[in-house]
């Protein structure tokens, strides 16, 4: 038997002694979780009454019983202050009412201790923080994770002003997977070591477990590390240049084609909107009504009847869509009026005086023979 447990059956015996006459029904049902420094007390209880209070005794090597009531109906304390790795706890639960109190339950109690290698029944850890795991060099592989003591402040030793803000030495093991184990220490707030193994494997997963002021240290899970697998040339790498050479052309040709159809739209228009200039449709148009009728005429007698000096030839041209009017006659009747308005009183061109006396100095002297009619030749 333990010698650290007699305490506590002699206080258990003499409580039960002194609540054996007791009619009040003691709490059912005690429960302990003790976790990451973390301790809850719950308990259960069949019908909560006026004046009804539970009792909680806790117990240790270096203290007294100190006893702590609960009002009903609340079934649970907490105990996270009684987390010393140093010291091994019992605790109790018993019913008061007035002055009669219930037996306390359970009988032995709940012994319980964060201390690693403690004779306890029941041993509390904590949980280590998350673990990074990287590719450090050819097998190399690199982990990382936060010092337990940075999550649990309350495991710091307190002996000193100095040693209240520095870390305890966290002593671990890094397990790999069907491969050897490997010792390490940290007192950083950050743990990090580089670890070789063998090239052999596919994967490598690491199990991490220590201790921290007697306390066990436990990883919630394996961390798994898969090795990068050689770089092979991927299928998207021909795809994505090719798909954006055909975009790059296509691209390239649509903007080629839209600058030369807008330069055509505002700089040349249609040819529907192409008008010849004036002076050169009207010489086209009067070429096309022209015609013209040369005649060449010989005289008919030995003796020529206009001298040979005047030109013989009758030339005519005829506009096929022009009317032929008489000198001095104005091709728009509203020409006249037109002058009349202007104010100019003379017409053009006819009917002078200076015009006429022109005309007679300029008649050939008469000839000798008789006249004859020209010719008008269609």
């Amino acid at each position: 038997m333990d010698m650290r447990r007699i305490p506590y059956y002699c206080s258990s015996v003499l409580l039960w002694i002194h609540v054996a006459g007791a009619i009040v029904p003691p709490p059912t049902n005690v429960t302990l979780l003790c976790h990451n420094m973390q301790n809850i007390l719950s308990w259960g209880y069949g019908q909560s009454e006026d004046g009804l209070r539970l009792k909680v005794y806790v117990r240790s090597l270096s203290r007294s019983p100190e006893p702590f009531l609960v009002n009903s109906p609340t079934m649970s304390f907490n105990l996270s202050q009684f987390s010393d790795p140093d010291e091994d706890y019992m605790v109790q639960v018993s019913a008061v009412k007035g002055n009669e109190e219930s037996q306390s339950i359970p009988e032995d109690g709940i012994v319980y201790s964060y201390f690693k290698h403690s004779s306890a029944p029941k041993i509390c850890s904590l949980d280590l923080p998350s673990v990074d795991v990287t590719t450090f060099e050819e097998n190399h592989l690199q982990f990382s994770f936060t010092h337990p003591g940075v999550i649990y402040p309350t495991s710091r030793k307190k002996k000193g002003p100095e040693s209240q803000d520095s870390l305890p030495v966290f002593d671990y093991h890094v397990d790999v997977l069907n491969q050897e184990s490997h010792p390490y220490s940290c007192s950083e707030e950050k743990c990090e070591d580089k670890l070789h193994v063998h090239g052999t494997e596919k994967s490598y997963c690491l199990n991490i477990s220590g201790e921290m002021s007697k306390m066990s240290v436990q990883a919630t899970k394996t961390y798994c590390f898969e090795p990068l697998k050689a770089a092979g040339i991927n299928p998207v790498a021909y795809i994505v240049p090719i798909v954006l050479v055909v975009l790059l052309v296509v691209l390239t040709g649509a903007m080629m084609f839209v600058k030369k159809t807008r330069h055509n739209l505002w700089t040349s228009p249609p040819e529907s909107l192409h008008f010849p200039e004036k002076n050169n449709q009207q010489n086209h148009a009067a070429q096309d009504n022209m015609d013209c009728t040369f005649v060449q005429l010989e005289p008919s007698s030995p003796v020529p009847l206009i001298p040979t000096d005047q030109d013989t030839s009758n030339n005519s041209c005829i506009y096929r869509d022009e009317v032929r009017l008489p000198l001095g006659v104005p091709d728009n009747e509203n020409e006249p009026e037109e002058a009349a308005a202007a104010g100019d009183g003379y017409t053009q061109g006819n009917c002078l005086d200076d015009d006429d006396e022109q005309q007679e100095k300029e008649k050939p002297p008469p000839s000798e023979y008789e006249s004859r009619p020209k010719l008008n030749m269609p």
